[in-house]
């Protein structure tokens, strides 16, 4: 039964935990100019009776109770020079600039880890809890029913906080090893129209023949940073670091428990099949994150757990191949370096002749729900369908026409965020690319191509660029112009107008 007539259980409050390593004791680590690394995991399950972010206002109701418990997993990294980040995966819809925050302020007296080295990702499962945000929109609307839960603000921060002191306090020198694969069939374009308007393709064509248009158009990349702990003469693996592009709406609508959705099947997946192939007998982590998945969904017959799972297992599977790949590139010789810069969107920008907007603006077709999970105002009757736009181009909004026109201003309670987080941390020749919520598949790689041309200009050495997507901020959608200008649900939830994404690639 849905849970909407439940009345939430307290938010318990736990001592840290920590992952317990054979011969390593909290704490034990002392610089020596080498590469350290150490893991932590912490249950991010709350009790039953919560809103759940995702699908918005499509559920019927509250966390009713649990398919698959919620997780944060954390790396710890710190090179022979000192530098240092952390690099967490939570079982979420999506990271609040405020939790980001706040877990922050949880461990920088402990760890040294401040705001600009901490990278906190979603897996955007659509069924975890909601009320987090900082903002009232994402409070408002994100859920089945609305509502800002200081309770779970508190809970979320400790237990995540938890995972990375536990990855902090178990750090001994280590090695890592990076490494990517191209995985395809398991998700789909969405939104194949608005992408096509790029007139753009990825991928060589003769490796894509075979496949239908809308499977082609994703970015197939997953990429992988593995790490081990060294352990005598040899090494034992600690976990891995992922990142993959894909929605987390293989679960139904109309579900009512915490999911982790695929990516719960993944995360567990691969750790298991490590801890056997490797003989481990203490935790190992799968920190999966999501990519440029604005636009990518999962491929499902049926929204449903058995779907779920299934293509989790398979995503699994492909990445224990590349995990065991990397058995003969670990090295001990890693480079760390973070940026980081949180942008005023109350300061007017123009890129490539498009002006950001200063004001956030809803279009119509959000009001219909994505290509892949309607709402019941979906058709023509109300007119709420992909594509309702201005006749011609108005304003910095251009061809969005505004989602309950006037009774969006009318909502004085209902704030947008007002700042951009952007973040990239160099790993190697591996540098990661923080997206502060949800960006289209084209728009992803128009991001990668902007940054290896300006790693080859300053000749850093980097190779690859992974988007991670939903991390520190959620910001809802980033689309290429091309894209907004056919107002399909991702255009149209591209908040800060049409120069939304290019402002990204540009900064």
């Amino acid at each position: 039964m849905a849970g909407s007539g439940c009345t939430p259980l307290p938010i318990p409050t736990l001592p840290p935990t920590f992952i317990r390593v054979p011969g390593i004791s909290p704490g034990s680590w002392q610089a020596g100019g080498f590469f350290v690394a150490g893991i932590g995991k912490a249950d991010i399950t709350p009790p039953p009776g919560l809103p759940l972010f995702g699908y918005s206002r499509v559920r019927t109701g509250d966390a009713a109770g649990v398919r698959t418990r919620l997780y944060a997993r954390a790396l710890y990294l710190e090179d022979a020079r000192g530098e240092h980040v952390v690099l967490v995966q939570c079982d979420l819809g999506a990271i609040s600039a405020l939790l980001h925050l706040q877990v922050a302020h949880a461990i920088v007296q402990e760890t040294g880890v401040s705001v600009d080295r901490l990278l906190i990702g979603a897996t955007h499962t659509h069924a975890g809890p909601g009320g987090y945000f900082g903002v009232a929109y994402y409070n408002h609307w994100g859920s089945n029913r609305p509502g800002y839960d200081p309770q779970i603000v508190t809970f979320l921060t400790q237990r995540i906080a938890n995972a990375i002191l536990a990855a902090y306090r178990t750090r001994a020198a280590a090695k890592l090893a990076i490494g990517h694969t191209d995985i395809y069939g398991l998700t789909h374009n969405r939104s194949l129209e608005a992408y096509n308007n790029n007139q753009s393709h990825i991928g060589p064509e003769e490796a894509l023949w075979t496949m239908l248009p809308e499977y082609q158009a994703v970015d197939p990349t997953f990429t992988m940073l593995r790490v081990d702990r060294i352990v005598g003469t040899g090494t034992q693996p600690l976990g891995a670091f992922t990142n993959f592009a894909m929605h987390g709406t293989a679960v139904a609508p109309s579900n009512d428990l915490y999911s982790g959705d695929v990516h719960a099947a993944a995360e567990r997946a691969l750790e298991w099949a490590i801890q056997r192939h490797y003989g481990v007998q203490s935790e190992v982590v799968h920190a999966l994150t999501n990519g440029a998945e604005g636009d990518v969904a999962p491929v499902f017959t049926t929204q449903d757990f058995a779907e779920a799972e299934q293509l989790g297992l398979t995503l699994a599977t492909k990445a224990f191949d590349l995990f065991q790949q990397l058995d003969t590139r670990l090295t001990d010789a890693v480079q760390l370096s973070p940026n980081y810069e949180e942008v005023a969107l109350q300061t007017p920008y123009t890129v490539d002749d498009l002006v950001l907007c200063q004001h956030a603006m809803v279009g119509v077709p959000v009001l219909g729900g994505s290509e892949e999970g309607r709402s019941s105002l979906y058709g023509p009757l109300l007119g709420v369908y992909e594509g309702v736009r201005q006749e011609v181009p108005q304003g910095c909004h251009t061809w969005k026409r505004q989602a309950l026109d006037f009774l969006q201003d009318l909502i004085p309670t209902t704030d947008f965020p007002a700042t951009l987080i952007l973040q990239t941390i160099r790993v190697n020749e591996l540098l990661l690319v923080t997206v502060p919520g949800e960006m289209t598949t084209e728009m992803g790689q128009r991001v990668k191509q902007a940054a290896l041309q300006a790693a080859q200009r300053t000749q850093q050495g980097i190779t690859h660029v992974a988007i991670v997507g939903l991390a520190n901020q959620y910001v809802s959608y980033f689309t290429t112009p091309e894209e907004y200008a056919l107002q399909h649900y991702e255009g149209a939830s591209t908040l800060y107008g049409p120069a939304s994404g290019p402002f990204i690639a540009a900064r």
